[in-house]
């Protein structure tokens, strides 16, 4: 991945040891750069909290914060109170953006299904959360087509094609 001159702060929370094997504190900071970066221009000023986890407390959160008791990739929760603070935040603070939490079985096996290095998928992922987190939408078609341009641009910038390439949008 290339490296972007500013970063937001990511905390990166490993509650699988699995996710150890990649270099996830890494992967993360230019994955939420990227997302911010092509979204408002002011990545230093963010902070975003990772929680790596599987299977099994993935499908726990989802159960207990989405009512849906499957698994997942990924998903994230966006700080209520963020709600137009681009235009009034005050540029010398850092504003938290929220929490992204990634599943282990899950990832992988789309990664290896995929025939994609699971950083590159790990990377689209956060892109993806980073992007939830500033309130981008794929419930409608043209919701999830405009945050697909985003990730498609976000991911460039870091050097990973379009993971879209022949692909529909997820929905």
């Amino acid at each position: 991945m290339k490296k972007r001159a500013t970063l937001p702060r990511v905390e990166v929370i490993i509650e699988d040891m699995r996710w150890g094997g990649i270099p996830l504190d890494d992967i993360a900071s230019e994955a939420c750069g990227a997302a911010l970066s092509e979204t408002v221009k002011m990545t230093k000023r963010f902070e975003v909290a990772i929680l790596a986890c599987n299977d099994s407390r993935i499908k726990e959160l989802n159960t207990r914060f989405r009512n849906q008791t499957k698994t997942t990739n990924v998903l994230a929760w966006p700080v209520p109170s963020t709600g137009g603070f681009l235009k009034t935040m005050d540029k010398s603070a850092n504003w938290f953006l929220g929490d992204i939490a990634l599943a282990w079985e899950t990832c992988s096996e789309e990664a290896a299904n995929s025939g994609l290095a699971l950083s590159a998928h790990v990377a689209h992922l956060i892109v993806h959360g980073c992007l939830h987190l500033l309130g981008f939408s794929h419930a409608t078609d043209t919701t999830a087509k405009e945050m697909q341009e985003f990730e498609i641009i976000a991911l460039a910038s870091i050097g990973i094609k379009s993971p879209y390439d022949g692909v529909n949008v997820p929905q």
